[in-house]
């Protein structure tokens, strides 16, 4: 086990989490760094997360340099949640982990090692794909993918920061930052209540920091039907990132688009809403709005080039 003398503070989110967060725990427990501080923080769970946390943490509490579970009284959201956990820790790393992911062994240790030796406050790992059905030996498939990498190498600052604007491309489970890096872009947004990465990639790109990535497979990322991003095979949004979604386009997006990109993003808007709140929440029921199409400039161009529209 390595002693660096740099703390991190795991900080493992839970909500009706009583499958999984035991896997989680263990993979915490097991990690080669030495320091470390958990935190599992509890946003309300109506089923056994917090009967099966708290005996766990009695029996192997001791492995940590310090190990708590912290209750929400009622439900509040990611954000919220995992607010509360980085406002009770205390290390100057921070590493939140979702409590049906898992980290591999030496992920705080290979994590640690490359922000010390690169001077980055914000760090990506490699993530694989998992659902917990594979054998051990079975390929997964990595989560960040080569055009991301490049991207992140060699885009100029303004090229990415759009490019992340317009498509949240970092796996959260990669991530670990600094207590510097929070208060250099301000916290997480709390107007935004499931949705606590894309908001702070952003936010940190726009202040001048290039996340340092690290090519290694360090999370197993879990691919579950219970995701807050989970959706059915016709299904077009997951209705609890629904508002989250709109909030984080006018706060982030619109204001950086042109007058008619507005226009495309406000016409697929009221697409989106109409298949939502009537149409029964149906990628197939999209085409049932199409005439509303012919309201976009986008759509208009298409059918110039003779593309199709959908």
């Amino acid at each position: 086990m390595q002693h660096d003398g740099a703390l991190v503070s795991v900080i493992a989110v839970a909500y009706n989490s009583a499958d999984t967060v035991l896997e989680t725990l263990e993979s915490i427990r097991q990690q080669t760094h030495g320091p470390i501080e958990l935190i599992v923080c509890d946003d309300a769970s109506r089923d056994a997360t917090c009967a099966v946390v708290e005996p766990w943490l009695r029996a192997h509490g001791h492995r940590f340099a310090g190990a708590r579970l912290l209750r929400q009284p009622a439900n509040a959201g990611v954000v919220r949640n995992l607010a509360e956990g980085i406002a009770a820790a205390s290390g100057g790393w921070i590493k939140a982990i979702a409590c049906d992911d898992v980290l591999l062994p030496d992920c705080v240790e290979v994590l640690v090692r490359h922000g010390i030796a690169s001077g980055a406050d914000w760090l990506l790992a490699q993530c694989v794909w998992f659902t917990g059905a594979e054998p051990p030996e079975a390929p997964l498939e990595r989560v960040t993918v080569d055009e991301v990498v490049t991207l992140l190498r060699e885009a100029p600052m303004d090229d990415l920061t759009m490019r992340v604007r317009r498509n949240n491309m970092f796996a959260a489970p990669g991530a670990m930052f600094s207590r510097r890096f929070l208060d250099r872009v301000g916290g997480l947004d709390m107007r935004i209540r499931n949705m606590e990465d894309w908001p702070l990639w952003v936010r940190a790109l726009e202040a001048g920091m290039r996340p340092h990535f690290v090519d290694e497979v360090l999370v197993r990322y879990r691919k579950s039907p219970g995701q807050l991003t989970a959706v059915g095979r016709d299904r077009l949004f997951s209705p609890a990132l629904y508002q989250d979604m709109r909030l984080f386009q006018r706060h982030y997006l619109a204001p950086h688009l042109s007058v008619w990109e507005r226009l495309d993003r406000r016409v697929l808007d009221l697409r989106e809403w109409l298949v939502l709140r009537y149409l029964g929440n149906r990628k197939s029921a999209m085409k049932r709005t199409l005439p509303l199409a012919l309201l976009s400039p986008a759509v208009w161009r298409k059918l110039f080039r003779g593309e199709a529209i959908a």
